[in-house]
């Protein structure tokens, strides 16, 4: 059996889990270190499997609450049990050696000066009398940096960059595909399935699944994890545009040398077999992309495609052609991606009354509804906020008030008064809390990565690192409305394309 379709295995297991211990609860702490402790003997065995297992579950698993149990009034996650599995196997492991890899890579400066700044952010909160337990809150997230380590030794390896891919890619393809299946049931109320669903999704904070329209019965699922779907689909692209230049140069197959000793027929069935599973998992993704009824991907996305365009006229200016095919199959793959979701939208058994025109409305609607009115909302406040620590940081546990229209505050508020410490502005929560130095940090190291990947991507004509860097703009600008830089799911990515292009072995 393949390491993709054992990936595959090991998803609907972990999902099997999650929703064994929400229906259950006594069980909850028995599987919980059932999985830790079956997590540890594998990460001891090979740190790379302790790493595959952290980002195959980023990937599903949003908030990374699929498993936990509680120690002393304290919640512990599976992922807190999965970054301490593996911090602690890549310690053993260093001091053995007696070398910490990392710390000789060309972009350890800009991670210490990050790391510097966000060390800073904590002492200022503190100091500044911030409640402690809010302080913690706010920049326990920053400590999935620690990561970086341990990703780092795995990574510089290709072959086990690869293998790490390949999970990735299997764990992305069970998530747009459980995003199409959940759309489709509450598309259409499926055997009354939607309730309990609804309410393990809820529990394990794996989804947030709203009603589109009052008058319809149409629902938008939306994970956090899914931003590993829209950086995803920059990497297929990469790999779709390196089939596309592969199949240009050598149409029949028949110039190069046979490398595999297979026979060619062979390697065209693979290579159409590889090309019909990018596309395939191109338009799964989109998908689930559009079911996500996510403007902040949406826009992103379109903003980071027109970007890779760009980028690709600049590196090959006198293939117009291929790039014109590129364009091409890539906008029929979304074509089709959004004729999978009317589908499922419109599928006749059992009967829906949603209307294809609820997309087109989505997409056109900036205004007036709770969470675009919230983020308004927020902007004039946090600015004002600003201005009292503009260079260093009000520190980490500052907290906000303003007018929410949200239902969900309005339910506790119903002055619409909101104060917390966590804001949907990633961009201006980073400015409040650790000042435009710490803003100008993060920028320069990722400033210091597509700098990198790019001097990769144009001399070597590595398009799978070029796609690598697009998906990183793409979650670079989501981040703008919807935090996530500032959370293990963006901070793993920046994590991922650190050691795609920070490498001196060809990926």
């Amino acid at each position: 059996m393949t390491l993709f379709k054992y990936s595959i295995i090991f998803a609907v297991l972990a999902e099997a889990l999650s929703f064994l211990s929400f229906a259950s609860p006594q069980t909850g702490a028995w599987l919980f270190g059932i999985v830790a402790v079956s997590a540890i003997v594998l990460t001891i065995r090979r740190l790379e499997h302790g790493v595959m297992l952290v980002f195959g579950e980023l990937v599903i698993g949003s908030f990374g609450r699929m498993l936990e149990i509680s120690i002393g009034g304290f919640e512990v996650s599976i992922r807190m049990a999965l970054w301490l599995a593996v911090m602690l196997a890549w310690g053993a492991r260093a001091a053995q050696k007696r070398r910490i890899e990392f710390l000789h890579s060309k972009l350890f400066k800009p991670y210490l000066a990050l790391a510097v700044i966000l060390g800073w952010g904590i002492a200022w909160g503190a100091l500044r009398g911030n409640e402690l337990g809010l302080v913690f809150s706010d920049a326990n997230n920053y400590l999935y940096f620690a990561l970086i380590f341990p990703m780092y030794d795995v990574l510089s390896s290709s072959d086990a960059l690869r293998r790490v891919g390949i999970v990735i890619t299997a764990a992305m393809g069970y998530l747009a595909a459980k995003t199409v299946i959940l759309f489709y049931i509450f598309s259409h109320e499926l055997f009354g399935l939607q309730d309990v669903l609804y309410a393990w999704s809820r529990a394990s904070h794996l989804a947030e699944i709203t009603n589109v329209d009052p008058t319809a019965i149409l629902s938008r699922i939306f994970m956090q994890s899914q931003i590993w779907l829209v950086f995803g689909v920059f990497m297929l692209l990469g790999v779709l545009f390196m089939s596309l230049r592969a199949k240009r140069s050598n149409p029949n197959n028949e110039t190069e040398p046979n490398v595999s000793n297979k026979p060619y027929g062979d390697n065209k069935i693979a290579s159409a077999y590889g090309l019909a599973m990018t596309i395939g998992l191109l338009v799964l993704s989109l998908a689930a992309i559009i079911a996500s009824f996510s403007r902040s991907f949406w826009l992103a996305m379109v903003i980071a495609f027109v970007a890779l365009i760009i980028a690709l006229f600049v590196i090959m200016p006198k293939r117009i052609k291929t790039i014109g095919r590129f364009v091409a199959i890539t906008a029929g793959t979304g074509v089709l991606a959004l004729g999978l979701v009317v589908v499922a939208m419109q599928f006749p058994i059992p009967p829906s009354n949603a209307d294809a025109d609820l997309i087109k409305n989505r997409a056109g609607k900036f205004t007036g509804e709770a969470a675009v009115s919230s983020r308004y909302a927020q902007i004039r406040p946090l600015l004002e906020s600003i201005k009292n620590h503009p260079v260093l940081g009000a520190g980490f546990g500052t907290s906000v008030t303003y007018q929410s229209q949200d239902p969900r505050v309005l339910k506790n508020n119903p002055d619409g008064n909101y104060t917390t410490t966590a804001f949907e502005l990633g961009w201006l929560e980073m400015w409040l809390k650790i000042g435009l130095l710490g803003v100008g940090a993060y920028l320069y190291l990722l400033w210091r990565i597509l700098k990198s990947g790019w001097r990769i991507a144009s001399r070597e004509k590595n398009y799978f690192i070029l796609g690598a860097l697009a998906g990183l703009v793409a979650v670079v600008l989501t981040h703008g409305v919807s935090p996530y830089l500032n959370h293990p799911l963006g901070i793993s990515i920046v994590m991922l394309v650190t050691g795609l292009v920070d490498k001196k072995q060809d990926t």
